[in-house]
């Protein structure tokens, strides 16, 4: 988290300019699983996107380039870093000669990270690096890993895009999303296509057409007159939610830019819910209710609550989530035991410890009228704490019938973040 000075808006990525190509630093990546655009563009205000690796571990970035001159073509160079490194490595590289503008690299397992494609100053993208070593395994730093430049034997970003084949600059290249206005000039093609074939064609036709139609309903009229009634299927609790992949993405692109101390108030804790971040902040000696409520107003764009009545220590604030792309989806499970090992093996990977719950459906009455279908699923609640970011004790977990409800976490005086991770887990009766 950071300090902000603004209200949150999209980022517009600044270019670096290479011949008749400009290269875009500090994109938004995210699994493509996890994303869905749109036919006239993303909600966060993106423009371009690329997509690199294969289905079903493809990735897929977006970025809003600034302006550039015409005949430019943009290009990814994190995407240029990935062909070129690849595996589990990362690197610090400068952008520009006298100046501190820097960028930040990684790739795990030979995908690129979602926490590493940051641009700034030197400080900014050396706690980007912190910041990923930290949420990755203690081990795996220090052996596994290939480090490709620092700050202190600084590389020029340009040897990054140089010596790329062709097929490799064609693959780091990003493609326009289609904008509303071409959207809406198909639309009037289409429209305009079909009126004049409807006003040419035949009039014998068109009775003929309206004649079999009308005879195709009156069949199925008749046949659905004749079929017997059948009971509705249960509506699955977990067709409605997001998967744990999309509420995890929420979470984090919502609480990470957040800052963590606004005019002297700090925040200690934390939680998101399916609708929203919920933030905690206390006040410290010398500052006001009136101070926070000003300045979180410009920093959220939302108001901060206080309990003024007992003497307005807390202040909190309520960000909503930008609006996701990402379906709900119901999906067919395993069996619970299938289920349950799965998901107790991944958290024993990390050393974690996890109990469950299983919620038992309602009782039948005998001789009740309208009785509720059989439920088909059994449903097991958790909570699991942890030190480790929920970001990566989940990161390659199978998310088959898993649901988040809730991640809190707490933040003390000295930096150290606490997690609790609440859900269900859904199986086949």
């Amino acid at each position: 988290m950071k300090n902000l000075k603004e209200k949150l808006t999209p980022t517009t990525q600044s270019v670096l300019i290479q011949g008749r190509a400009a290269w875009l630093t500090g994109l938004r990546w995210q699994d493509e699983k996890g994303e869905k655009v749109h036919f006239w563009g993303h909600s966060r205000g993106d423009t371009h996107r690329i997509r690199m690796g294969r289905k079903p571990d493809r990735m897929i970035g977006f970025a809003r380039p600034a302006r550039a001159r015409r005949g430019v073509r943009f290009f990814s160079l994190a995407a240029a870093f990935l062909m070129r490194e690849g595996g589990n490595s990362y690197g610090i590289y400068r952008l520009e000669e006298g100046a501190d503008r820097w960028v930040f690299f990684a790739t795990v397992g030979g995908r690129l990270s979602v926490m590493g494609d940051v641009s700034g100053t030197l400080r900014e993208v050396n706690a980007a690096r912190e910041r990923f070593i930290e949420f990755n395994e203690p081990g795996d730093m220090q052996s596994d890993w290939y480090c490709s430049a620092t700050p202190e034997a600084p590389q020029s970003w340009q040897s990054l895009g140089n010596g790329l084949t062709r097929q490799q600059r064609r693959r780091a290249q990003l493609r326009q999303i289609p904008s509303l206005p071409t959207l809406g000039a198909l639309v009037l093609v289409a429209v305009g296509s079909c009126a004049a074939l409807y006003y040419w064609r035949d009039d014998a036709t068109a009775q003929a057409r309206q004649a079999a139609a009308l005879a195709k309903y009156k069949a199925q009229q008749a046949l659905a007159a004749t079929k017997p009634r059948v009971q509705p299927k249960v509506v699955h609790p977990w067709a409605s939610l997001l998967p744990s992949s999309g509420f995890l993405s929420q979470c984090w692109f919502t609480r990470e830019p957040l800052p963590v101390s606004v005019v002297g108030w700090r925040l200690i804790a934390g939680e998101c819910t399916q609708s929203g971040l919920r933030l905690r902040y206390v006040a410290m000696p010398g500052t006001t209710v009136n101070d926070f409520a000003s300045r979180a107003k410009q920093i959220f764009g939302q108001r901060a609550v206080f309990n003024l009545k007992e003497g307005g220590q807390n202040g909190d604030v309520n960000v909503p989530y930008a609006p996701s792309g990402q379906p709900a989806r119901d999906e067919d499970l395993p069996d619970a035991d299938t289920q349950l090992m799965r998901f107790v093996s991944h958290l024993q990977r990390r050393d974690i410890h996890v109990q469950f719950t299983e919620i038992k459906p309602p009782e039948v009455i005998p001789g009740a009228a309208n009785p509720p279908p059989p439920q088909d699923w059994r449903e097991f609640t958790f909570a699991v704490n942890a030190r480790l970011a929920p970001e990566w004790m989940l990161a390659g977990c199978d998310d088959t019938g898993l649901r988040l409800f809730s991640i809190a976490f707490t933040l003390s005086p000295q930096g150290q973040f606490d997690y609790t991770v609440k859900g269900s887990l859904y199986a086949q009766r």
